[in-house]
């Protein structure tokens, strides 16, 4: 049994004291602004383990067990009132099944971000963090957003870890009562956590789950979302001359410098920005394809990604080939670039290695056994070679001879660490490490041994992977490796690689109970407050001598700051000279292709999700179309959670409220926090242009998306439809000229609807923007037209 005393001292924000808000968690756990406290169980492997709370319960003493999957390890209660001077916590649990834990602790997470060596940023503060590591201690002092402190106070002395998960997340943690090392719990074990909370300006509780249901009415309006795009409208972006039809006219992809040129166009450099298709997307009905590439180049992509398309096409029924080989030919024929992986989850069986074993390998096992089992790399080699070898009877050309597939990847997300539990428990991949490293050892993660073992199974997949691909006569630029931290020049298997790529989300789900279950949380905070995500501020990721992707990213929902993402990342990857851009994901199954009102937002798929959609607008004219040039041009605020861009062709604001200037674009932000995004369509800058498009994103959800707090971070339910948040904005445009412009609302698809009432000067242009119209219709998009155009 452990017990352990907390004493929470906060400091004076500004000058000025305000008392200081905590609100109790469903799992046991405790909230305040700047800092979390929470139950944080590992399965032996650094597996996380459910922790299942009471969703309705509002009494004091509420019930919570930790879970396996479908067994509950761990039965315990949760007590938090306030005696009128702090906070008193008390945490209880016995276990009720054996559980092999690698850690079982209470942890606190503090939203900071590194810099560089101990310097942490929050809220525009700089922090220097005690240490990182073990701590056998009775006190603690952290830092907290707003100046603040946090001293943990430990009635005896009580072993703490401390890590900076910048690596994950942009937090640093500290494991309150965390046991060193793996710790097998027996039927009827105790542990406790007895917590006193104070602070010195006062203190409130809220111990009650306060749902939140997305509704139509004061707050919500209906959204129509039409998918496809009016040919000629303000939201057809093919007159950009942002794609090449067909792809692969320029001839093969070549690393030039550490940039993208095509062979034909030599001293031209070359971006992509496109998006994922998932599983069923990648087969779609030929009309639904002559349909859906229209879109996507009126949209402004220039390629897609083509992802878990593996397993359909090993099982090769022949529609399902057909209707694949008409995508991409009709993708590249309209000037899409393909890209793919050798490997994502596509299924294999235990027999199909020649194993007497039922079933199925796990599929993060099956990538790792590619590079030290034999069996399982002769079958991504037949799997590989029937794939690139495949002619496409559209195109007449193998994909291993189609320059309009220049860019491919041999394994997705292959990393040691992805999965590891399935690949600790495994005896085989026990005895490759065995073989490995020479004895008995178990593979376990954060020992010299697995750095190693790791490090050999990337570059050991990398070389002979790349190499059966250049056997086969492919001449596509390849990688590997894409999702893990070492991208920088020289790091990891980045010198073997043709180009380097990685993967980032914001707000990506943290499944409570079950993964990929309901219910999920998200942090749904202001990403401008910590500078935007950590791989977006590196800076070190693009090295000199490789181009660099990002083949999936997203600023995940349901989180509200998804609006803000596609100017945050288009802007920060031009500004780092990144080579490639593809949003995770467009649609994961063929019905995401098609219209259908009762769709609502997921937490990916742009295509069911109209507020992401009008996000990427503003990455196709950021990254693609190359409106940023220079850092200078963003402005983060971390102390207001304000961002401004400034360019001569994009101007945006992102802001919680109130009235903020970027450049010509001035708006005054009112109702909820808003992006505000102008582009010019027509090639001059905004003080000048003709045609202009305008977005005022606020947030998009589905009505009756259900959530267990009042900061929508724990998802209990998706909704249905779109229903677009209310909001205002009194936008000015500073203009060389006002005459003859007028402004019009667009539905989704980039018809108009009605001219707007504008105020002119004779240097500016202002006009009132509301998302809700006076018909009681949603509306994002607006059109800023010169005369009859």
């Amino acid at each position: 049994m452990r017990r352990i005393l907390l004493t929470a001292i906060l400091g004076l924000v500004a000058g000025a004291a305000c008392a200081t808000n905590f609100t109790c968690t469903p799992e046991g756990g405790l909230t305040t602004e700047g800092a979390q406290f929470e139950i944080r169980p590992y399965l032996a492997g650094w597996n996380s383990a459910g922790v299942k709370g009471s969703w309705d319960d509002m009494s004091e003493v509420r019930p919570f067990r930790i879970m396996n999957g479908e067994k509950c390890l761990f039965e315990g209660t949760s007590a938090w009132v306030n005696d009128g001077e702090a906070v008193v916590g008390d945490i209880q649990m016995t276990c009720v099944e054996e559980a092999d834990m690698q850690s079982l602790s209470l942890a606190m997470l503090i939203p900071l971000t590194r810099n560089k060596g101990k310097e942490w940023t929050a809220d525009g503060q700089t922090y220097t963090i005690p240490h990182n590591g073990n701590v056998t201690t009775s006190s603690y002092t952290v830092p907290l957003p707003g100046g603040k402190t946090l001293t943990v106070t430990l009635d005896e002395p009580t072993f703490c870890h401390a890590e900076d998960m910048s690596q994950w997340m942009d937090d640093w943690s500290v494991r309150i009562g965390a046991w060193q090392s793996r710790h097998t719990f027996k039927k009827g074990d105790k542990v406790t956590w007895k917590l006193r909370l104070t602070t010195t300006d006062g203190i409130t509780l809220k111990r009650a789950v306060e749902k939140t249901v997305i509704q139509e009415g004061d707050a919500w309006t209906r959204l129509i979302y039409h998918k496809d795009i009016v040919a000629g409208s303000a939201l057809d972006f093919s007159d950009q001359g942002l794609q090449d039809a067909p792809a692969g006219k320029h001839g093969w992809l070549k690393n030039v410098d550490g940039r993208f040129e095509f062979e034909d166009l030599p001293g031209v450099e070359q971006r992509f920005y496109g998006v994922n298709l998932c599983f069923t997307a990648n087969y779609p009905t030929h009309e639904v394809t002559d349909v859906l590439t229209d879109r996507l180049v009126r949209l402004g992509y220039n390629t897609i990604r083509i992802h878990h398309h593996d397993d359909t096409w090993g099982k090769g029924d022949a529609e399902d080939l057909d209707r694949l080989d008409y995508l991409l030919a009709k993708a590249m024929e309209k000037g899409l670039y393909v890209t793919t992986d050798m490997y994502v989850s596509r299924g294999v069986t235990w027999r199909e290695l020649g194993i007497d074993r039922d079933g199925q390998l796990d599929k993060d096992l099956f990538k790792s056994l590619v590079g030290c089992y034999d069996p399982a790399f002769e079958n991504w080699c037949a799997f590989t070679k029937a794939f690139m070898e495949h002619v496409n009877p559209y195109t007449g050309r193998a994909y291993k001879d189609e320059p309009g597939m220049p860019l491919l990847s041999m394994i997705n997300e292959g990393e040691l660490f992805m999965g590891f539990g399935s690949k600790q428990k495994d005896p085989l991949m026990q005895q490759c490490y065995h073989d490995f490293i020479g004895s008995d050892e178990e593979l376990t993660s954060g020992t010299k041994g697995y750095q190693e073992f790791g490090a050999w199974l990337e570059e050991r997949i990398a070389t002979r992977c790349m190499g059966y691909m250049r056997d086969l006569g492919c001449k596509a630029l390849l990688t590997n490796d894409n999702n893990g931290n070492d991208h920088g020049e020289g790091e990891g298997a980045t010198p073997l690689f043709d180009f380097v790529d990685n993967h980032f989300y914001i707000d990506h789900p943290q499944f409570v109970e079950k993964s990929w279950r309901l219910p999920s949380r998200c942090a749904n905070s202001n990403p401008v407050l910590s500078g935007g995500p950590g791989l977006l501020k590196k800076g070190l990721a693009k090295g000199f001598s490789k181009p660099y992707t990002i083949t999936e990213w997203n600023f995940s929902g349901p989180g509200r700051y998804r609006g803000l993402g596609g100017v945050l990342t288009g802007a920060k990857a031009a500004m780092q000279d990144w080579d490639g851009l593809w949003r995770f994901a467009y649609g994961h199954d063929r019905a995401a292709l098609v219209d259908d009102p009762m769709q609502g937002p997921g937490y990916f798929d742009i295509s069911t999700d109209p507020l992401s959609q009008a996000s990427d607008r503003a990455s196709v004219c950021l990254f693609l179309r190359g409106d940023v040039t220079s850092e200078e041009q963003l402005d983060l605020d971390m102390e207001t959670g304000v961002m401004r861009l400034n360019t001569p062709r994009t101007c945006a604001i992102f802001a919680p409220e109130g009235c903020h200037t970027a450049g010509p674009l001035q708006a005054d932000i009112s109702g909820s926090p808003a992006t505000v995004c102008v582009s010019t369509l027509d090639g001059r800058d905004i003080s000048k242009s003709r045609h202009m498009l305008l977005s005022h994103i606020t947030d998009v959800q589905g009505d009756g998306t259900t959530y267990g707090d009042a900061a929508r971070t724990l998802l209990l339910s998706w909704g249905t439809g779109t229903l677009l948040e209310k909001g205002e904005a009194e936008v000015r445009l500073t203009r060389s000229k006002t005459r003859r412009l007028k402004v019009y609302e667009l539905n989704t698809s980039g018809e108009r609807v009605r001219q707007l009432p504008v105020k002119r000067t004779r240097k500016s242009l202002s006009f009132n923007l509301s998302t809700e119209n006076p018909d009681g219709e949603g509306r994002i998009y607006y059109e800023i037209a010169y005369g009859k155009k």
